[in-house]
């Protein structure tokens, strides 16, 4: 299943879900301007899966190009690609505060304006599991930018990321 948001708006906007799912689609092409957070998805606080999906191609103008959480407990992507997805921060995916945990994800060919090109997470506490975040680019944090919060990563490469350092702000190998 593809969900096209045609350049025209963001493709799914679920402002603060008690608990939500998505599986099985690929998002592309959403797009959202200014102020305005989450080109494929933004999702509020309350929880968010994601699984076995692919977010491409999307644009936010400010944060979270792909994938906008803004926060709460038990978000989980697992068997996602998030690729060629642009916004200020977070190009593929930003996250403001809470827990995540991704699994069996890529994150490639996003970029940020600004930092986080791949990945950009405030005051959250991240678990990555065979990951692989690369060739996104950003002045800062071409591929993760952890401001607060932690990442602890097993099986994951950070590398290959393009004008910024691969990483800005430290993770924790498990």
């Amino acid at each position: 299943t593809i969900v096209d948001g045609g350049g025209l708006d963001r493709v799914f906007h679920v402002p603060n879900p008690d608990r939500v799912s998505f599986s099985g689609m690929t998002v592309r092409n959403g797009s959202v301007s200014g102020s305005q957070d989450g080109g494929g998805i933004s999702v509020g606080i309350g929880g968010a899966s994601f699984t076995d999906m692919a977010i491409v191609g999307n644009s936010a103008g400010r944060d979270g190009g792909g994938l906008h959480i803004g926060g709460g407990t038990g978000n989980q992507l697992t068997g996602v690609t998030v690729a060629g997805n642009t916004a200020a921060t977070g190009g593929g995916i930003d996250v403001n505060t809470g827990f995540l945990d991704l699994t069996n994800v890529t994150l490639s060919g996003n970029t940020a304006t600004g930092s986080g090109g791949g990945y950009s997470q405030q005051n959250v506490n991240a678990t990555f599991t065979n990951v692989t975040i690369t060739a996104n680019s950003s002045a800062t944090g071409a591929g993760i930018l952890r401001a607060n919060g932690s990442i602890a990563a097993r099986n994951t490469l950070v590398a290959g990321n393009l004008l910024g350092a691969d990483c800005s702000g430290t993770l924790t190998s498990l």
